[in-house]
């Protein structure tokens, strides 16, 4: 907060204290006294005293006024002098920190094949205040969890579709997708989905960040990739004369793996 003060007298004046008041009461803050070093203002000068002011988390929310006392002395004659309130007031809206939340994460299979790829985890984040004023976050970074572990690669690809940082105003939420792929040599098993949100009050800088565990989540299941094997061929009957047509023949096929598979063709090659 900055004060601005000015000898608009004739004498010589020296400011010794100012302060600052709050309409919705000073003990809500902290740092609102300052005692400036040698601060002497001759006949129409002007200086300013600067105020880094806390807020303590009992603060009122919403608008407050803020108005400003000084006490100063004549260095001619030695008189007391007092400002009791400043010429303008300033103001400010107190708001609390950034509500994140991550009411939705959902993946377009539930159930899905090792190398298999172009799944989408999409995930919705809402800066949550309400009809409380609530400062804007800016999203710094946003890491996908996969069973409780940061960004594990182990498994999964993942490509975010998004780039930070991002500023979410209080009441506004955004979509965010990340493109999925299932490694090759990924191990069958369920999987939980969550995200990890850094951020930071754009107020003042503070950071925070939004664990996985108060994000929503979403489950994939990874199987082995199906995988065909010809098991017999069969003709029949099980013999066949120069010049004939349509010979009938049988093939039997075996999944050996766990993804459904789909037969679209056979060919038959004859040694």
């Amino acid at each position: 907060v900055k004060v601005i003060l000015e000898n608009q007298g004739g004498e010589k004046t020296q400011i010794d204290t100012v302060f600052l008041h709050f309409s919705k009461g000073d003990s809500n803050y902290t740092n609102i006294v300052e005692t400036p070093a040698n601060l002497v203002l001759g006949q129409n000068e002007q200086d300013s005293v600067i105020f880094s002011v806390g807020v303590n988390a009992s603060a009122p929310l919403g608008g407050v006024n803020i108005d400003a006392s000084a006490i100063g002395h004549s260095l001619v004659s030695g008189n007391t002098l007092v400002i009791n309130r400043s010429n303008t007031r300033g103001f400010w809206t107190v708001q609390q920190r950034p509500q994140l939340i991550v009411p939705l994460l959902s993946i377009n299979a539930d159930t899905v094949s090792t190398g298999q790829d172009n799944l989408i985890l999409n995930f919705r984040v809402w800066n949550y205040g309400g009809g409380v004023p609530t400062a804007t976050a800016q999203i710094d970074s946003m890491n996908l969890v996969i069973n409780g572990v940061e960004n594990d690669s182990a498994q999964f690809t993942f490509v975010p579709q998004f780039s930070t940082p991002i500023n979410l105003v209080n009441n506004s939420s955004l979509n965010f997708n990340y493109l999925l792929a299932v490694r090759d040599s990924a191990s069958r098993g369920s999987y939980d989905f969550q995200v990890t949100i850094y951020y930071e009050d754009v107020n003042d800088t503070s950071t925070f960040n939004l664990p996985p565990d108060s994000s929503a989540s979403a489950s994939l299941v990874v199987q082995q990739k199906g995988d065909l094997d010809v098991t017999r061929i069969q003709i029949i009957p099980d013999s066949a004369s120069l010049g004939q047509n349509n010979v009938a023949f049988t093939i039997t096929a075996k999944n050996t793996g766990e993804g459904k598979v789909q037969l679209n063709s056979s060919n038959l090659n004859l040694h």
